[in-house]
């Protein structure tokens, strides 16, 4: 059963939200689409009249992308499509779930307001670009169960100056840090089996 729905904020919500959505059902869990709303902090819901939101769609924000500030995320996430924040330069903060397993390619694109981010322990895909033109970018935590960082994924991410590799990665992109006008150190967790760093040099 697959289904798009225009979901408004007057109606009542199960998990509550204070923005208006468009969505997809399939197999008993949501799929955003976009985001309608007017909210600069923006609450996804975790359920949505008693079926649980697992997915942020591509593109979801992309209309949205000069007016939201500040996103959270529950923990019943557990992907981020392709481009699904593409633009947004006003994001200056988002808390991503728990569980999120997978980051779509593109999925922060020139999303240039964020200065750090935590990737949680669980994500093991970080899609291509994740985070290209990132400029304001200053700090990001790698999950510890990442397996590769792949092409241009912080393409000029030209504030990050640091960044430490964990044993879990076993792939690292020749392009995944080009343009990072302020890159000093990259570090790599003594036990990854895959590489290591002498000075701040991979």
């Amino acid at each position: 059963l697959l289904a798009t729905v225009w979901l408004s904020a007057s109606l009542p919500l199960v998990g509550g939200a204070p923005s208006d959505f468009i969505y997809t059902t399939n197999n008993g869990t949501i799929t955003t689409i976009a985001y309608r709303g007017t909210s600069a902090t923006v609450t996804i819901p975790a359920s949505i009249y008693g079926l649980p939101v697992t997915s942020i769609g591509s593109l979801t924000f992309f209309e949205a992308r000069g007016s939201v500030t500040n996103i959270l995320m529950p923990d019943t996430i557990t992907s981020i499509g392709y481009e699904a924040f593409m633009l947004c330069s006003g994001l200056k903060s988002i808390t991503l779930s728990a569980d999120l397993s997978s980051i779509g390619g593109y999925a922060f694109y020139s999303c240039s307001g964020l200065t750090n981010i935590i990737i949680p322990d669980c994500v093991t895909n970080l899609g291509n670009g994740a985070f290209f033109l990132c400029g304001g970018l200053e700090s990001i935590t790698l999950s510890t169960n990442l397996a590769a960082i792949g092409d241009s994924t912080f393409y000029s991410c030209s504030s990050l100056s640091s960044i430490e590799i964990p044993a879990s990665v076993t792939s690292v992109s020749a392009s995944a840090f080009a343009a990072c006008a302020s890159m000093v150190a990259i570090t790599v967790d003594p036990a990854s089996p895959a590489y290591c760093s002498i000075d701040g040099v991979l």
